[in-house]
């Protein structure tokens, strides 16, 4: 089953909520807000290039719903207006000379296409902001667990995996605002074949070190419950038993 998304749902609140912010604001302070990056300038670019790339995203989905057509006038005007507010916006200018350009006609526009998509997406209308706050914390938890390891500290590129897989994760969830449920999927599952292709390799040395280190049962215990409430999120059951049978892989 293809997993199909809104990003024009996600698009449309982002926009909207941007429609709030007082015109005379800095654009970088604006997206600062919108982009949630206080804490992370390091984001800020990043999370902005992923928001100008969903007008494409928007328009490859329609395509692949065969709805593009139909929709030809109202996607010119709306695409027109976003990638001009993109387009003329100056990071150190005011606000107004990115918002102005998202009338009236673009918000509807967007609304209509987001019922349009959200008829044919597999995605359960439900709220995950809680499930998905909760278990991030679960995993920055662990994150700093791996990093005060001294034990890891044995072999550096076992713990630069676990970080890195981590990180990846968490990302993700941070992210989902803007890039949907796909990466989340994408990052679990990065983790997980990785670490059943070292399984079947003769140094199995990801998998040594997590079940030397007591560290093995936590991650895997994280990374399926947040499989199984990406699955409940995205009604593909498979997604979870694929996951599972790959964690009693690595047990067996």
């Amino acid at each position: 089953m293809i997993l199909i998304e809104n990003p024009a749902a996600r698009l449309l609140a982002i926009l909207e909520k941007g429609k709030s912010i007082p015109p005379e604001q800095t654009c970088q302070s604006a997206w600062n807000t919108l982009l949630d990056v206080h804490a992370t300038p390091n984001m800020f670019l990043p999370r902005l290039a992923k928001v100008m790339e969903l007008p494409n995203q928007i328009i490859e989905l329609l395509d692949l719903l065969d709805t593009k057509d139909k929709q030809k006038n109202a996607n010119k005007h709306w695409i027109g207006q976003v990638n001009t507010g993109f387009m003329c916006q100056s990071l150190n200018s005011q606000w107004v000379t990115f918002i102005q350009h998202i009338d009236e006609h673009t918000i509807n526009y967007l609304i209509i296409i987001s019922d349009i998509i959200e008829k044919q997406s597999n995605i359960k209308a439900q709220d995950s902001t809680q499930e998905l706050s909760d278990i991030k914390q679960t995993l920055q938890n662990l994150l700093n667990d791996i990093l005060g390891n001294e034990e890891l500290d044995k072999d550096k590129d076992i713990k630069r995996y676990l970080v890195r897989s981590l990180q990846r994760v968490i990302v993700a969830i941070d992210e989902h605002f803007i890039s949907g449920y796909t990466p989340i999927i994408e990052a679990i599952e990065t983790t997980i074949g990785y670490m059943a292709l070292d399984f079947k390799t003769d140094e199995k040395k990801v998998y040594s070190a997590f079940y030397d280190t007591g560290v093995a049962k936590e991650l895997v215990a994280a990374l399926y419950i947040i499989s199984a409430m990406v699955t409940l999120a995205t009604g593909i059951p498979q997604l979870s038993n694929d996951f599972f049978q790959s964690l009693l892989h690595l047990k067996n």
